[in-house]
């Protein structure tokens, strides 16, 4: 055997170690999560402890929680320890500059619109709102939306924050677009082909806006935008749905 060629293929770059955690972190948290969430044990527990609905909501809600953890907090944790930098140095800041601002204002003016027509459509209603209660008010619209941007945080943290810009480091723009767009599209595999599809540009242009903005914020509020108004149009369009006051 040509031990020596063997050695060769194998031979660690550590420039490379930025992408391969990055690209580690994200393989492994969405294993952990997407493995969980399809768990019928665990939202028969609910179910069991709290009731159908009740079971149902409350399960829907721990689902985010558990994303936002498993997706968010390993960055946090791995880029000083492993990086020796600040999660700042990976994209992973909550400032918010001029052109950011001018980004989230355009692409804001897009998708609620966007999503006041196309969120009450019966193929959207399908799947959203996530929670499935007949009976709605503000407290639930509430804990359901405070829950979305948990997971989003822990969700951008993860993609534009150490999975973009850490393969930016490493790899360049091109290849860390690439790998962003397509395991992006990977994570929306059990949502349908049309957000599987959708991810790809959607997923590369707003990579390329945090990397001109210098973080993930761009990314983070906007869909932000696109999860709560899909939400709050679909709670009131839905005609299973019934919405209580008080």
């Amino acid at each position: 055997m040509d031990w020596e060629r063997l050695s060769a293929i194998v031979n660690w770059n550590e420039e490379a170690l930025p992408a391969v955690l990055a690209i580690g972190v994200a393989t492994i948290g969405f294993i952990i999560y997407y493995f969980t969430i399809i768990s019928e044990k665990l939202a028969a527990r609910f179910r069991e402890r709290f009731g159908e609905e009740a079971g149902q909501a409350r399960w829907v809600i721990a689902q985010r929680l558990i994303g936002a953890a498993v997706l968010g907090i390993p960055s946090l944790i791995l880029i000083p320890l492993v990086l020796g930098k600040s999660p700042a140095a990976y994209g992973i800041s909550f400032s918010i500059n001029g052109t950011a601002a001018l980004y989230i204002a355009v692409l804001g003016a897009i998708i609620i619109p966007m999503n006041l027509f196309r969120a009450g459509k019966p193929a959207n209603l399908v799947h959203y709102p996530q929670i499935r209660t007949k009976k709605w008010d503000v407290r639930l619209l509430g804990i359901s939306s405070i829950s979305w941007v948990l997971y989003l945080l822990g969700y951008e943290i993860l993609f534009r924050g150490l999975l973009l810009f850490g393969c930016v480091e490493a790899l360049g723009v091109w290849p860390a677009l690439a790998i962003n767009a397509s395991i992006y599209s990977f994570a929306h595999f059990f949502k349908g082909i049309g957000e599987t599809v959708g991810a790809i540009p959607f997923g590369i242009v707003i990579s390329i806006l945090c990397l001109h903005t210098g973080n993930f914020m761009v990314a983070f509020i906007v869909h932000c935008f696109l999860a709560l108004s899909n939400q709050t149009v679909a709670v009131f369009k839905n005609p299973e749905i019934e919405w209580v006051k008080g």
